[in-house]
């Protein structure tokens, strides 16, 4: 084993960080290094009660699909590693034999592929979350050496490092998703800015909410508030995202103006990558793109999809529907958010265009953010 065969391992199992499909790739070559007939990297969430092989090499479709959806909790592996400490890798199938723990398991799982010998590897054990890799040999092979497991135990703080780096982004992935869903039930304005912070996209919501404020002009060339100092932040915080690679920063502040009681909440982020859908006018642009949210508390309407229901007879599907549709989220991105069919979607389209008497999107936009200026004035 060479010292760039380890350091190019090394570097896949940082890419998996972000790219976890690519741990796919990181299981193949350790077992290619420790001449192992088969690994899968398992993922055990206590709070969900889920045990899950996600990623595996040399692993039959129908075996991982039978963990995966059942079998995985007569795993004795998983229970007998909770109990042990990371870093270290342990014989797993002998212990459990002896003490009579595996029968169903390895009649199940193990024996119709031929696994005789398992290795397991702890990489996180946390009250709420578990990690581990199992590694496999055949019966025509010998058991693991400590001398070969030695290899995943020295490169247990990259694993360690990789895993948490994924679950961070993970959770900033959910929390850009729950953001998202949020622009399907309020009318939300979008903004989106290059890295010179000059305009690429807004959505009606925003236009409408610039025209009316007196603290923010949205030119070609960019945004801005009518206060020097908010200014100075804005540019500042659009500068950050714009400029740090895999910013995750979220900048919020309130705009004031003496002639408007409340202020116009703005909040800058990364915007994350959209597709592209040409109905809804919405872009997708590279990474270094700032995407700004405004809200206006001191509108004095409020669009609602209580509101919409009781004016055009939607259902609330409908109407949180045109909601999103006046928000600018592609047709395709409310199915995702709503997790039905795009077909689902496409057929309340065509009911909300046959109660509201339109016949386009961008005509649904306008109805919806003109009875803006109509609707009872919200009371809060």
């Amino acid at each position: 084993m060479t010292y760039k065969t380890v350091l190019d391992l090394v570097g896949d199992i940082y890419e998996s960080s972000y790219k976890t499909a690519h741990w796919e790739v990181v299981l193949e070559k350790i077992c290619v290094l420790l001449n192992a007939k088969s690994a899968a990297l398992f993922i055990q969430d206590q709070k969900l009660k889920t045990a899950n092989g996600v990623y595996s090499y040399n692993i039959p479709k129908a075996i991982k699909f039978a963990y995966n959806h059942g079998l995985g909790k007569l795993d004795p592996g998983l229970r007998l590693m909770k109990d042990l400490p990371t870093g270290k890798t342990y014989e797993i199938l002998g212990p459990i034999e002896r003490h009579g723990h595996a029968p169903i398991f390895q009649k199940m799982l193990l024996e119709p592929i031929g696994i005789r010998y398992v290795h397991g590897f702890n990489i996180v054990n946390e009250s709420d979350w578990q990690v581990a890799i199992g590694l496999h040999r055949g019966n025509e092979a010998q058991a693991f050496t400590e001398q070969e497991m030695s290899l995943l135990e020295d490169l247990h703080p990259h694993f360690e490092r990789s895993i948490k780096i994924q679950k961070e982004f993970t959770r900033l992935r959910m929390h850009r998703t729950a953001l998202t869903a949020g622009l399907a039930n309020i009318t939300l304005g979008i903004i989106l800015l290059d890295q010179d912070g000059c305009l690429l996209y807004a959505n009606p919501v925003a236009l409408m909410i610039v025209e009316n404020h007196p603290a923010i002009n949205l030119t070609k060339s960019g945004i801005y508030a009518t206060n020097p100092a908010q200014n100075n932040e804005i540019q500042k915080a659009i500068h950050e995202v714009t400029h740090q690679e895999n910013n995750t920063d979220t900048y919020s502040l309130g705009l004031r103006h003496p002639d408007i009681e409340h202020p116009l909440a703005i909040t800058i982020a990364a915007h994350q990558e959209v597709e592209y859908d040409k109905d809804a006018e919405w872009i997708s642009e590279p990474n270094n793109t700032a995407v700004i949210y405004l809200s206006d508390p001191s509108a004095k309407t409020q669009v609602s999809p209580e509101a919409l229901q009781k004016r055009y007879s939607l259902t609330k599907a409908e109407a949180l529907v045109a909601i999103s549709i006046a928000n600018g989220l592609p047709i395709k991105q409310i199915a995702r958010i709503k997790q039905v069919s795009l077909s689902t979607v496409k057929s309340q389209v065509k009911q909300i265009f046959q109660k509201t008497g339109v016949g386009r999107q961008s005509e649904l936009v306008r109805l919806v953010l003109s009875n803006q200026l109509h609707m009872t004035p919200s009371t809060e």
